[in-house]
């Protein structure tokens, strides 16, 4: 059967939890010392890498380095703003790190309803067209913003119109908010926002280039960069911010579904988000191993 809305947010949490354990732990803050290797450990039910491994100590390291940015020595990411936020995957899946989520922006009702009991406290902004002009006059600017706009008009099961379908340019939209987000960090002396997407596929295919327009945008490069069809996977240095991208799939997170997805990372000049959604090859062969193709079935070879 298909999954539900709730199941498909649930495998989406899963998949985030696990790459917010490498920005906010493995890669940042325990990179080098004896953490290192405990994180690689496997606790009891299998998990590798796990942050509730040794969760005290975990937890006194934590407060100790706090969530400095990744690499770079930069300011700390101590805020976020969510966009495109359904029921708040991100709220849970980071919880454990600290960080103060300053507002959300959703207008479906139920998962409006669904913030509106879970998190009474954080403010729920609405349309997030309205974004740009609320972070000049009365919402915080946070350090991190993490969205995932609208995926109707990339997806392989939809008419794939891309920035022609108005759920698809909202994606422009949100490349806006960056923008006014930055500005307004830098009247404060703050590097540029660090930014977290996630989004179908189908994006890197799509005929208007709606995925250029986002990592130029993000990277700070002259002119929009074009391909007909962008790698699952990618990192472009730009003068603005370095930014990486990755497909990755839920059914290697432990979770019962084949569930493709693209997450990008961005940040400033002193952020380098290869080190957190790509993974060096360590498990180098002298010689390739060599096994005879046969077997045995029924007692005959």
């Amino acid at each position: 059967t298909q999954p539900n809305n709730l199941q498909k947010d649930r495998y989406c949490l899963d998949v985030l939890m696990r790459i917010s354990e490498e920005i906010f732990w493995n890669k940042m803050v325990f990179k080098g010392d004896e953490y290192w290797q405990g994180a690689n450990k496997s606790d009891e039910n299998g998990c590798v890498g796990c942050p509730w491994y040794d969760l005290a100590d975990w937890k006194k390291k934590f407060n100790e380095h706090f969530i400095t940015r990744i690499m770079g020595g930069g300011a700390m990411i101590k805020t976020v703003g969510s966009i495109c936020s359904g029921i708040e995957a991100a709220s849970v899946a980071w919880k454990p790190m600290g960080v103060s989520f300053k507002w959300f922006s959703e207008i479906a009702l139920f998962p409006s309803q669904v913030l509106k009991e879970k998190f009474p406290k954080v403010p729920n902004l609405g349309d997030m067209n309205n974004i740009p002009d609320m972070l000049k006059l009365k919402i915080e600017a946070p350090d991190l913003l993490c969205g995932g706009t609208p995926c109707q008009a990339f997806s392989f099961a939809g008419n794939q119109k891309g920035l022609d379908d108005e759920r698809g340019n909202l994606t422009l939209k949100f490349v806006d908010i960056i923008k006014a987000n930055d500005s307004e960090e830098k009247k404060e002396g703050k590097e540029e926002s660090i930014v977290f997407w996630e989004n179908v596929e189908g994006v890197l295919s799509d005929k208007t280039n709606a995925f250029g327009c986002l990592v130029s945008s993000l990277a700070g490069l002259d002119q929009v960069y074009s391909l007909d069809k962008w790698p699952t996977a990618g990192l472009v240095e730009g003068k603005k911010r370095n930014v990486a991208w990755r497909v990755l799939d839920a059914k290697y997170f432990g979770l019962p579904q084949q569930r493709r997805r693209l997450y990008v990372l961005a940040g400033g000049k002193h952020f380098h988000p290869e080190n957190i959604l790509f993974e060096q090859d360590t498990n180098h062969l002298d010689n390739q191993p060599e096994y005879p193709l046969c077997g045995i079935k029924e007692g005959v070879e």
